[in-house]
């Protein structure tokens, strides 16, 4: 390294002047914005009532569906019900506002469709909507899949789980708890009551 350094000096010296530059200066171009360009993703903060949900859960029986398809199932006490789509209904706090907890059940037999291949689908189509955003997958089993994401800028954590009380091959059931991002012990342990408990209604 010395003896380049030194052959570097002397010529250096003999020529007295700098080493040519080839060519015309010309400036820098300015780097280009990276597009296409995603705007932050704004969260507002979790509404504070009710409380985290939490177990144990008090709660009531409550039948969902009609004729051999029908399941009975534990609903928390309190929690108010709406029918969404004949096989589905929600349930929520009564004295919660938008962006809480709630739960959901749908009958999905007639899907004739392994808990496996809802956890797959579901993952699809949960990437291709858009109507939310920034979604994570937590966790995924072959009958669960936890997950969360941005909706109306509030975070959400949802947590579905598909069964089969009857004991077929294919999912009859489908479990589903969302909340804020506190709910999520209370939201796995709803879902696991939900799954252990739903039975069929003629039983």
């Amino acid at each position: 390294m010395l003896v380049g350094a030194g052959v570097g000096f002397g010529a250096a010296s003999l020529l007295d002047r700098p080493p040519a530059a080839s060519g015309t200066p010309q400036p820098m171009a300015a780097s280009e914005p990276a597009y296409p360009y995603t705007p932050p993703i704004e969260v507002l903060p979790d509404p504070e009532t009710p409380p985290p949900l939490r177990a144990p859960f008090d709660t009531r029986e409550d039948t969902l569906g009609g004729g051999p398809f029908a399941v009975t199932l534990p609903v928390p006490v309190g929690w108010l019900r709406t029918n969404t789509a004949p096989g589905e209904a929600r349930w929520k706090p009564a004295d919660s506002g938008p962006n809480t907890h709630s739960m959901r059940i749908e009958l999905v037999g007639s899907q004739t469709r392994t808990p496996e291949s809802q956890v797959a689908l579901r993952i699809s189509d949960l990437q291709s909507s858009t109507g939310i955003s920034d979604l994570r997958i937590l966790g995924q089993t072959s009958n669960q899949l936890i997950f969360t994401f941005v909706q109306d800028e509030h975070r959400r954590i949802s947590v579905i789980r598909w069964v089969s009380p009857r004991g077929g091959e294919n999912a009859e059931v489908e479990v589903a708890a969302t909340g804020r991002v506190t709910d999520r012990p209370g939201l796995e342990d709803l879902v696991g009551l939900l799954s252990a408990e739903v039975r069929p209604a003629d039983l």
